[in-house]
């Protein structure tokens, strides 16, 4: 009789990101994120188990993203970014949302953003010819979901986040000529949500290495349904069951926890 091997048991925690400690009004993929994987490690712990970290959409909840593939921006570490040289030690201070037990997620994005959109035009003039050929490595690799997403980003932005299904009809189903006059439109915009996708790789990656170095497997979770209001259904509607205008014909849904 051929010999049966057990699975060894693993033992973890689980902590989205969001909750961890730091400056900003909320948790990062920085130091803090490293601290707890250390203590993980320390304490004997195997896995850290994560939420989804899909960009968040209305309600900011992670099981309801505006993308399948993208990373919420809102998780970036600033200070990553003033090591890089792409932001000063300056630029962080004022207007800091307040430490608190719950998150202030329009007062994070109030504060991360602007910051976020220095360090991207410090990139574009001032980044070393290595980090952007990885930012165009990056890009290339991502041509499938990327390009996409980053327009529709910038468009929520310019429709005060209205769903694309109530943006002009040309723009609902997607015509060519009004993606392309509104693509060089918004040109410096759309690469800028492409520039917060490489910041947040290149951090989850040496999360990711950290983690595996000191022992540490990190367990990820996925949305159950892409959502509706999400650049991937805007981007394939033929995949979806839409009426001519876009609406969604059956729909489906889990309750809370």
């Amino acid at each position: 009789m051929a010999k049966t091997e057990t699975a060894q048991r693993s033992s973890g925690i689980l902590m989205h990101p969001t909750s961890l400690p730091g400056p900003g009004g909320i948790g990062s993929l920085g130091a803090a994120a490293k601290a707890f994987v250390d203590s993980l490690a320390a304490s004997g712990q195997q896995i850290w188990q994560l939420l989804p970290m899909v960009p968040t959409g209305s309600g900011d909840s992670p099981y309801s993203g505006t993308s399948a593939f993208g990373n919420e921006p809102m998780l970036i570490d600033l200070q990553w970014l003033v090591d890089k040289h792409w932001l000063t030690a300056q630029a962080l201070a004022g207007d800091v949302p307040p430490a608190s037990d719950r998150i202030d997620f329009a007062a994070v994005r109030s504060y991360k953003y602007p910051r976020l959109r220095r360090a991207f035009e410090t990139f574009q003039t001032q980044a070393v010819a290595a980090d952007k050929a990885a930012l165009a490595t990056y890009a290339a690799a991502q041509a499938g979901w990327l390009p996409d997403f980053a327009l529709y980003t910038a468009l929520k932005d310019v429709h005060n986040g209205l769903a694309w299904s109530d943006w002009e009809p040309a723009l609902v189903s997607r015509k060519p000529e009004a993606l392309s006059a509104w693509r060089d439109k918004l040109a410096q915009d759309v690469a800028f949500h492409v520039f917060c996708q490489f910041v947040f790789d290149r951090q989850w990656r040496e999360l990711r290495a950290h983690a595996t170095h000191v022992g540490v497997r990190v367990l990820g979770d996925i949305p159950i349904f892409v959502a509706y209001d999400s650049a991937d259904v805007w981007a394939h509607q033929e995949l979806f069951h839409l009426d001519a205008k876009g609406q969604p014909t059956s729909v489906s849904g889990v309750p809370p926890d």
